[in-house]
């Protein structure tokens, strides 16, 4: 059997509204694994399907409107693309959004070097030279150096 793809447009995603019962989650297909998703809420995702390893596993994409259909179709390709060389997209995803996480997270270097910008935009070159000589680059050194010597 022939699988069509592109079986949704911008407009039928705009369109596309919950069960009117409010009980039931409308599934509405754009085909080789990509789908749109309606909640009874109302709101709007796109998922794609497919198995991975003999099991039957769903990747969620996206929510719309933040993530428009084209984006949607371009990261499906990407996913089916990995499955055609083996690698599992369900672990891809959860590897990507760990590694956005840790990326994203706030460390000590970026709270010392957004205080350091603080202290430097609050205060006048003049005035912290004049009350402090040198604390400025002291400070910069002390955040910045290791906490025991030898440990990078």
């Amino acid at each position: 059997m022939l699988r069509t793809a592109n079986r949704l447009n911008d407009l039928a995603v705009k369109r596309a509204k919950a069960d009117p019962s409010g009980q039931k989650t409308t599934i509405c297909p754009d085909g080789l694994g990509l789908r749109l998703v309606v909640t009874p809420a109302g709101r709007k995702h796109f998922e794609y399907k497919t198995a991975a390893g003999g099991t039957e596993r769903t990747v969620r994409l996206g929510q719309y409107p933040e993530m428009s259909l084209d984006a949607a179709r371009q990261e499906a390709a990407r996913l089916r693309q990995l499955a055609r060389e083996g690698q599992n997209p369900v672990q891809v995803k959860k590897i990507e959004r760990i590694r956005n996480r840790v990326k994203s997270a706030t460390t000590f270097q970026s709270v010392a070097d957004e205080l350091l910008v603080m202290v430097s935009s609050y205060m006048e070159s003049d005035m912290l030279n004049s009350f402090a000589p040198n604390r400025s680059s002291s400070l910069s050194t002390s955040l910045t150096m290791p906490l025991r010597p030898g440990v990078a």
